[in-house]
């Protein structure tokens, strides 16, 4: 007769050993004292698992685990460090932006260049009409254009150098005038001196040549309409860029000269000759 017939009162295994029933245990279990119960093996404890990093007892066997920044090998044992690679938002298409992209933790931030603005995707940047803008202020015309605007005139005006505002053709032609003559008291300076037209008649002909008298002719002529330069505050010469500190070799101004007063052996307007 098998004495293990009806499991003996073993918890797990009833070995027949010489006519005798005898327990026994799965693997992480071991025999308790009444030899028929089968009590869990505490692996970790016992120091029988061979984990690199921490040991976690299970019911009947145990898992390893690994420290922070590392993960378990593929043989449930090792631990090995976990490189973080940091990947740039921006690397791939820009992020998505049209324009700028700057790398941050929730992922590509956008931005657009002057005269753009994000669009509601924020990543499109969508042209900024500045005509719209109330602080643009063009006297006349505003034209918006492609990430900029233009300042404008209607006939008869031209653009200021400002770039905002209109002057008027005429205003223009009218400071031109003003602007060629210049009037001090008792003189009149006006640039550039003007060559004037006029018609000569030929000298008398000779004795000899009086049958030719219908042959005379009119000759034109011209006469240049000169104008003088003043230098005021002491300065002199041909353009008036001289002054008394320009005289050379000793040389001194003169009350009421133009020009420098040189000692014996020099000469010149600067005394440098």
């Amino acid at each position: 007769m098998d004495p293990c017939t009806g499991g003996n009162g073993c918890a797990h295994i009833c070995q027949s050993e010489n006519g005798m029933a005898r327990c026994a245990c799965h693997p992480g279990y071991q025999l308790s004292e009444d030899k028929k119960a089968c009590a869990d093996i505490n692996e970790c404890a016992e120091r029988l698992a061979p984990c690199s990093h921490r040991c976690v007892n299970t019911v009947g066997s145990f898992t390893c685990a690994c420290h922070p920044g590392f993960e378990l090998g593929a043989d449930g044992k090792q631990c090995y460090r976990v490189e973080l690679e940091i990947v740039n938002s921006c690397e791939k298409n820009n992020g998505g932006c049209s324009h700028h992209c700057e790398h941050a933790v929730g992922g590509p931030r956008c931005s657009c260049n002057h005269g753009y603005r994000l669009d509601s995707d924020e990543k499109t940047c969508i042209d900024v009409d500045e005509c719209l803008d109330v602080s643009i202020i063009c006297d006349q015309l505003c034209i918006n254009s492609v990430g900029t605007y233009e300042c404008s005139c209607e006939e008869g005006y031209q653009i200021g150098s400002d770039g905002k505002t209109c002057i008027s053709l005429d205003d223009e032609l009218e400071e031109e005038e003003e602007l060629d003559i210049v009037r001090f008291p008792g003189l009149l300076f006006k640039s550039p001196p003007q060559l004037l037209p006029y018609v000569a008649t030929s000298l008398p002909l000779s004795h000899e040549d009086e049958d030719n008298e219908e042959e005379r002719q009119d000759i034109p002529g011209e006469l240049t309409d000169l104008h003088s330069v003043v230098c005021l505050d002491h300065t002199f010469g041909q353009d008036c860029s001289l002054s008394c500190e320009d005289c050379m070799n000793g040389g001194r101004c003169q009350e009421g000269k133009s020009g420098c007063s040189c000692p014996d052996g020099w000469g010149g307007i600067l005394c440098n000759e």
